[in-house]
């Protein structure tokens, strides 16, 4: 039981060391206009190719948002990973029973992370600095390939543009997928070989 528990303080070990923040690579759409008052929205792609192809996503990601115009409280934003899974991002920042239009201000440049940072979007005030999205910590599966940027301004008045954006994606990196999942097959190899003796005893 002892050299189980030395193996998988071991394994852990190996992931903590083996993952890294990769990023943040910046997109800067052709045209980043947020159609004003138009819940259809726009799409904007991110062909994130800072990870070698294979590496897995194995840790939060990141998401930088710059916007220009507008009004904050408008919008309604979500990401979607290469294999479709999908995170919102916001909102209508700021809405809430004493701010039923949300955050008035005009464009931000903000961080979104799964943890650390501000737990809500103000409701006045410049939106600015590192707001917590849990939704972001839940993503898995290849970091390289085709992410998508939705955005859709829900009232009319004033027009948002997205003048970049970027993603951060915590990886292992794929030899160390591979040495992880031999380690596996060793401790159930260990463990199929310790329950052996104990019935032979």
């Amino acid at each position: 039981m002892k050299s189980v528990i030395i193996a998988l303080l071991l394994l852990a070990d190996v992931v903590a060391r083996a993952t890294i923040m990769i990023g943040p690579q910046t997109f800067t759409p052709a045209n980043g206009v947020i159609p004003d008052g138009n819940p259809v929205g726009t799409v904007f792609n991110g062909n994130f190719t800072w990870a070698p192809s294979g590496d897995q996503i194995l840790g939060p990601v990141e998401v930088t948002l710059n916007v220009s115009g507008g009004y904050a409280g408008d919008l309604y934003a979500y990401l979607v990973d290469p294999k479709g899974e999908m995170v919102v991002l916001m909102n209508r920042p700021g809405q809430g029973s004493g701010t039923p239009f949300g955050n008035p201000s005009s464009g931000f440049n903000i961080t979104l992370a799964a943890s650390g940072g501000q737990s809500s979007f103000a409701s006045s005030g410049q939106l600015s600095g590192t707001y917590n999205v849990a939704g972001l910590g839940n993503l898995s599966g290849n970091a390289t390939g085709n992410w998508e940027l939705y955005f859709a301004d829900l009232s009319p008045g004033g027009v948002s543009t997205v003048t970049s954006w970027g993603l951060g994606v915590t990886v292992v990196p794929e030899p160390v997928t591979v040495a992880l999942g031999v380690f596996g097959v060793l401790l159930v190899g260990l463990g199929t070989v310790r329950w052996a003796r104990s019935r032979a005893v």
